[in-house]
């Protein structure tokens, strides 16, 4: 089964990965790769020796009724997809490129050069080929360039390596006899083994290069481009040697194709088809980028049925607020519902009307699209575009790599112009606020590449895949996801380094998994420069190794569990409160409550969680996983994928367990009593338990408060407490039951309802199974407010360490620092807070006033809803997000935001822009349209989310929403002030490390010296920001408007010469279908059919929105009356007048709508797609702001490695828990990992030979000054007593 599994994953990240490309398209790295991974194969051998044939389908009678679509057949139907649509991309490319200036460097003649192909004279099929493939030819280019250089070295260097030759014949190395018989295997039938034929003499090239008298620091063995390009800015000549070298050490050339592979490397071929691999490759890259972000665009009407028959509904008010935004909401909650329930019906309370039912069908069809951003796009295809011409060939070409980027991204910008002019693949729409299925919203107007109707209705036809359930999903959407890397279905391979590559490796495993997903993640402008902000130590890989070791399980119960959880979650909170009315003969969908609970984003990631699991439990009745883990660039380790992870929410959480169980010893027994008690801490009594019964258990859950490892257990050993658990575990979804573990505590940021019946269910089952039992949940402990540990320790200030807990406070109680901050903020808070709020509104100077701003004073609440409020907000559990971000130092307005969003995360969703009049006496007024107000007389406020922190209480006291966002503010502003009170240690701590970086940028204002520290482990930390990419527009190049006949071209290719005048090649005359009805091959009429229908249907549907009648347009035959469409808009009498029409009035605003159409039409597309420009100008005020939380992430995560590397040493146990500061492992294990936790935080903090800590070592070699500190030893925070560590609430 391991090797099923492997193979299995093998073809799932060759899926996932972007390895969809054709073997004729296939160069250097894609080659090694496939033999890499033929490799694989070949080795994983069933016991007799067999192949192992791999494919979901042999599976599939384990679950009978399942029709999932199996990984090759999916990416067989893509590439065919792909590959029909390119040769129309290659055919508009051919186009563009047309009758240009093709010296010019800024045209195509770069990529037409570089993207050729030749035909294997073995197999006639085509490859790539081009002036840099490894061949004969290449090798003889370099050598004579070689010659000419050594004409310039010194005669005694030229006569003492007369012998020597640059490029050597390859000697067959001593390799072994299992890798002889693997080499052997490989090279069964034409397959021929991937040595090159000649090496590479670098001692000789870096000997020559000393020689030059050049002033280059070389490094040894074969150059990479890092040095490379360091040695083009000291010698371009012998930079441009060193590229051909790089070249020439690259495979040689051989037919890509499977089952020849020919060698080419001495055959002269002839290079022919011009945009070869580009067509194809631009091809894909739209579909996967688009296919894997589908874009939730809920719609505003849509199909319903009363008794059968149809009705269009129309989206209605929302709690009675009818604006666009509550119409919006209502459509999302819309296609939430239907997603999770299917088809659903509506009540009414016009009896006439009765239900009304909603398919889940018309609901997706009219809701989801296909769409990316334009620069996603653009940065994908810039990197394709430099497989094809290499940095190599660029230097070969005398260009400045400076302007490789550039030229790259440029290049990719035109393309796609290219592709969008044919109209075969995508088109294009502005927008400011969608929303995507991982819940991302942009923050900014952009470009949206959105594919076009005919091809999203063929993949949502052709890619269905059917659960044993009957639930569908689409397969292809699963398969190119841009929201998430599954987890994987068998280990990880360890990282280890590759000395020759100077990386990393390991992880996934293919070489393209590997490449992609490296061990360090960090933006993209630091790895193109080449900036590594976390150097991992071998220490820290082998944290990472544990936990990759770490295997998985989904438990099932649960996840039926969760599933119902959620039905009944969408039925009774959004379905139950739809309405159906009829005003003035159309159909209305109200909402009567303030917002829905639960967003489509949070759905749609739950729905691919369980399309996982069936996948997985197809594969593998046991349901087993794991994780590959990697490092952020403050050195905190995470799993690549987020589904099923430790690290994601409750719903993740709650269904996952340990594969491996174990017999529980008394203190795992203890410590599973323990965290069960914990989790029913307020939480409310069955309705079963009466009289006594309830008294007792009342008075036991209020003990819980008390919060000490004694009174847990106390209730744990309960038999009252026990028969609760029993009660609430037999029936976990009964009405009574849920309401006690999962009221108010699902579906939500911090949510642990899940997690809590999870423990309840593992408890019951322990007692059931008496003194053997078996356990394999794990238990984890969460670090008491972890930021202000650290910084205790490091200004070594016994009060604040006290408060959070790294030493005793001398009750023998646990301090509770969010409490203290609590008590703080509501003395400061006496009185009516929120009486008054200011809004102060900045404006620009323009022709009639300077640049200035108003202040406005905006009434708030009264005492009464205030007070209520107060009470809401002063409370710990309230406290907790705010003073955790504070603490890591994150800006105020994305820790305003994030009190509004539904995820709890500056990055979720909120409840909708609201904008309100400013002008005197109109305050409270909406605004839909302000485009026609000056700026200084409208505000535009965010408003809550329902699920948000803030949301659920202001729907809660009835608050409007023109207040969300002051009220945020204002806990923002009262917690920070609260926080600086209470450890006033903190503060200083974090000016300590500001004046660090002031004195640093002093230092390195002429230097490119970075701000670096080492941590306990060895790992290097460099706190660098850059200057964020800036995005510029590509405007497109001349004679883009060619490509407009690609598809018309292609098709004419397909018939007679007397018959290709009825595909004309102007865009404004009409094709006649009607005779060319069976002379094309079905499939091609039907693709030029649609393409043409869709290319007027574009004007007739915006003539529609805009409500002008024209009978101008006829469908049928596919002509227009360009006299009649200019009279009936009232803009002319001809098409030249609608071309030539312009307006800025908001009265013509529908007219340019339909002009904008028409000139697409006609082949005028005024589209600018956009490039990100990397800059890697240092951002010292970015540094300056990051360096706290930066500085502590960086001595958490090190505190999190060396606990996870001590708990395998010590336990022989792999299974551990990572979430930054919550460690968790199997019950067994708790004692010992709490010890081990407290004892790796000491060590991390310990002071060096001076007697300096992390931070007073840091500040004195970079001031030069000693930090004034406290006097608490750090040795005391795992000081014992009675055998048992003191700090016993470290972690709780």
């Amino acid at each position: 089964m391991s090797q099923i599994r492997e193979q299995y994953q093998i073809k799932t990240e060759e899926a996932m990965f972007g390895n969809n490309i054709r073997s004729d398209l296939m160069e250097e790295e894609d080659l090694a790769g496939l033999f890499a991974d033929q490799l694989v194969d070949k080795l994983l051998k069933s016991k007799d020796g067999k192949d192992v044939i791999v494919s979901s389908n042999d599976f599939l009678e384990k679950v009978p009724d399942s029709k999932v679509m199996d990984i090759d057949e999916i990416k067989d139907k893509f590439k065919f997809m792909a590959s029909e649509i390119s040769e129309i991309v290659r055919e508009a490319l051919l186009e563009v490129s047309s009758e240009k200036n093709l010296e010019k460097d800024s045209t195509w003649k770069p990529l037409m050069h570089y993207d050729k192909a030749g035909q294997c004279p073995s197999c006639n099929e085509y490859f790539p080929l081009n002036s840099v493939s490894n061949n004969k030819a290449l090798l003889k280019l370099v050598r004579e360039d070689f010659a000419k250089i050594k004409q310039t070295l010194p005669t005694d260097w030229i006569q003492e390596n007369k012998g020597e030759r640059l490029f050597t014949q390859r000697q067959q190395k001593d390799i072994g006899p299992a890798r002889k018989a693997n080499l052997k295997r490989l090279e069964e039938g034409k397959s021929q083994s991937p040595q090159n034929r000649f090496e590479v003499n670098w001692n000789l090239f870096r000997n020559a290069l000393y020689s030059s008298g050049i002033n280059f620091e070389q490094k040894k063995g074969p150059m990479r481009r890092k040095e490379l390009l360091l040695l083009f800015e000291v010698n371009q000549q012998w930079a441009k040697l060193a590229a051909g070298l790089i070249l020439c050490g690259k495979r040689n050339l051989r037919c890509p194709h499977k089952g020849c592979r020919e060698d080419l490397w001495k055959r002269s071929l002839e290079m022919r088809r011009p945009f070869h691999k580009i067509s194809y490759e631009a091809t894909r890259v739209v579909l996967e980028k688009t296919i894997g972000s589908p874009t939730a665009r809920a719609a505003l009407e849509l199909d319903g049925f009363i008794n059968d028959n149809p009705i269009k509904l129309r989206m209605g008010k929302l709690g009675g607020e009818q604006s666009r935004n509550a119409r919006k909401l209502i459509a999302e909650a819309i296609l939430t519902s239907t997603s999770v329930l299917g088809d659903i019906e509506i009540g009414s309370d016009d009896s006439s009307i009765g239900k009304v039912c909603i398919r889940k069908s018309d609901s997706e069809e009219a809701s989801k699209v296909y769409t990316t951003p334009n620069h996603n796009i653009v940065t994908s295809l810039a990197e394709v575009v430099q497989r094809i011409r290499p940095i190599e060939a660029f230097i070969r070409d005398g260009r400045d790599p400076e302007g490789y980027h550039n030229w790259s991204t440029i290049c990719a910008g035109q393309i796609l112009h290219a592709i969008h002019q044919s109209g075969c693949l995508f088109k294009v729409e502005k927008t400011g606020s969608w929303t995507y299925s991982n819940k991302s919203t942009n923050k900014n107007a952009t470009n949206l590449v959105r594919l076009n109707d005919e091809i999203q209705k063929k993949i949502a036809t052709e890619f269905v895949s059917i659960m044993s359930n009957g639930d569908t999903y689409n397969s292809l959407e699963c398969m190119l996801s841009g929201e998430t890397t599954p987890p994987m279905v068998c280990k990880p391979i360890d990282r280890t380094w590759n000395e020759s590559k100077e990386r990393w490796e390991g992880g996934f495993l293919t070489p393209l998994g590997q490449r992609k997903k490296g061990v360090v993640s960090q933006a993209p402008q630091y790895d193109h420069f080449g900036e590594e902000r976390f150097n991992p130590s071998q220490e820290a890989i082998d944290a990472i190794n544990n936990l990759q070791s770490t295997e998985w399980k989904v438990d099932r119960d649960m996840a039926k569990i969760a599933k119902i959880t959620i039905n009944n979650h969408i039925k009774n909170s959004i379905v139950s409160k739809f309405k159906v009315r009829k005003t003035d003969e159309k159909y209305y969908i109200d909402f009567i409550d303030t917002k829905p609970s639960v967003t489509f984003g949070q759905v749609n990631s739950w729905l691919r969680t369980f399309e996982f699991i069936e996948r997985l439990e197809i594969n593998d009745p046991d349901m087993r996983f794991w994780h590959a883990w990697h490092f952020d660039w403050r050195g905190r380790v995470m799993p690549f994928s987020t589904m099923l992870s430790p690290q994601n929410d409750d719903f993740c959480r709650g269904i996952i367990t340990f594969e491996n169980s174990h017999i529980l010893t008394e203190s795992g027994r203890k410590w599973i009593g323990r965290a069960v008690a914990a989790m029913y801490r307020k939480r409310p009594i069955p309705e079963i338990f009466t009289d006594e019964k309830r008294e007792s258990l009342q008075d036991l859950i209020d003990k819980l408060e008390l919060r000490t490892p004694e009174i847990y257990d106390e209730v744990s050993k309960n038999e009252l407490f026990q028969e609760m658990m029993r009660v609430i575990a037999e029936e976990p979804n009964s009405e009574q039951n849920f309401a006690c573990w999962g009221e108010d505590d699902v579906f939500k940021a911090k949510a642990e309802g899940l997690q809590r019946i999870a423990l309840t269910r593992e408890f019951v089952s322990i007692l059931d199974q008496g003194d053997n039992a078996v356990s394999r949940l794990p238990i984890n402990l969460d670090a008491s407010s972890s930021i202000y540990q650290h910084s205790s320790v490091l200004m070594k200030d016994p009060d604040m360490a006290s408060k959070v807990n790294v030493l005793p406070n001398g009750t023998g109680m646990p301090s509770d620092v969010y409490l203290e901050v609590v008590d703080n903020l509501e003395k400061k808070w006496s009185g009516n807070p929120f009486s008054n709020f200011t809004l102060v509104k900045k404006y620009e100077a323009n022709e009639v006033r300077l640049k200035g701003k108003d202040h406005h004073t905006i009434k708030g609440l009264d005492n009464a809803t205030s007070e209520k409020l107060k009470k809401e907000l002063l409370v710990r559990g309230m406290a907790k997000k705010p003073v955790m971000t504070i603490g890591y130092g994150a800006h105020k307005q994305s820790m305003v935001r994030s009190l509004l969003t539904d995820n709890n995360k500056e990055n979720g969703v909120h409840g909708g822009f609201f904008t309100y009049d400013l002008r005197k006496g109109t305050w409270l007024n909406l605004v839909e349209d302000y485009s026609e107000l000056d700026d200084r007389d409208f505000h535009r406020l965010v408003c809550a989310h329902p699920s948000s922190v803030l949301g659920i209480i202001c729907n809660k006291l009835k608050i409007p929403n023109h207040l969300h966002n002051f009220i945020a503010q204002k806990v923002i502003d009262g917690f920070t002030e609260s926080i600086e009170d209470v450890l006033p240690g903190y503060k200083k701590m974090k000016e300590s490390l500001a004046k660090i970086c002031d004195t640093q940028k002093k230092k390195t204002k002429d230097s490119d010296k970075r701000l670096k520290w080492q941590v306990k482990d060895s790992c290097e930390i460099t706190n660098t920001y850059f200057k964020k990419p800036k995005m510029v527009s590509i405007k497109s190049w001349t004679g883009m408007d060619k490509a407009t006949k690609a598809l018309r071209n292609v098709v004419r290719e397909n018939l007679d010469e007397e018959f290709k005048d009825l595909i004309p090649i102007d865009n404004l005359s009409p094709v006649n279908l009607g005779k060319l009805a069976g002379m094309l091959d079905e499939n091609l009429y039907n693709k030029l059919r649609d393409h043409e229908i869709s290319r007027l249907q574009a004007i007739v549907d915006v003539l529609t929105d805009i409500e002008v009648s024209s009978e101008s347009i006829d469908l049928e035959n596919l002509t227009v009356d360009w006299a009649q469409l200019a009279t009936d808009l009232e803009i002319g009498d001809c098409h030249e007048d609608i071309m030539r029409f312009t307006s800025e009035k908001k009265s013509d605003k529908g007219k340019m709508r339909v002009v904008k159409k028409i000139e697409a039409f006609s082949g005028k597309h005024n589209v600018y797609f956009s490039r990100n420009v990397l800059s890697n100008e240092v951002d010292f005020g970015a540094a300056k702001r990051g360096i706290a939380p930066n500085f502590i992430h960086s001595l958490d995560s090190c505190n999190m490695r060396k606990a996870v590397n001590r708990h395998a040493l010590k336990t022989g146990v792999k299974d551990f828990w990572s979430v930054h500061d919550a460690f968790g492992c199997h019950p067994n294990f708790m004692e010992d990992l709490k010890d081990i936790v407290l004892e790796e935080f000491a060590s991390v903090h310990e002071d060096d030979e001076n007697g300096r800590g992390q931070l007073q070592r840091l500040f004195y070699e970079t001031t030069g000054e000693e930090l004034e500190v406290g006097d608490m030893n750090v040795k005391d925070v795992i000081k014992e007593s009675n055998g048992e560590k003191e700090s016993r609430y470290f972690i709780s």
